[in-house]
């Protein structure tokens, strides 16, 4: 049976454990061959990281993200990331 549980702590973000890594709102940006230069390569290839968090109160659909180029950092829109064990 599946159980809910935060992942778990990194203290390569902030102090308490809580790090870009082990965020909800953090998505691992992949390659694209068909991509002409920045981020072409294959689909199984890591480019980079996605921070989806909304940052303003931009009104729904539109969306957005921010890039990152490591995976460990921190902000004030940390949230816990769930996963099913």
């Amino acid at each position: 049976m599946n159980s809910r549980r935060t992942t778990r702590h990194c203290f390569d973000g902030w102090h308490n454990g809580e790090c870009c890594c082990n965020c909800a709102n953090q998505l691992e940006l992949k390659k694209h061959p068909g991509n002409k230069t920045i981020g072409k390569g294959q689909i199984t290839e890591t480019m980079g990281y996605v921070c989806i968090a909304k940052l303003d109160p931009i009104p729904e659909p539109i969306r957005q993200g921010v890039f990152l180029d490591h995976q460990h950092s921190y902000c004030e829109l940390w949230k816990p990331r769930e996963v099913t064990a």
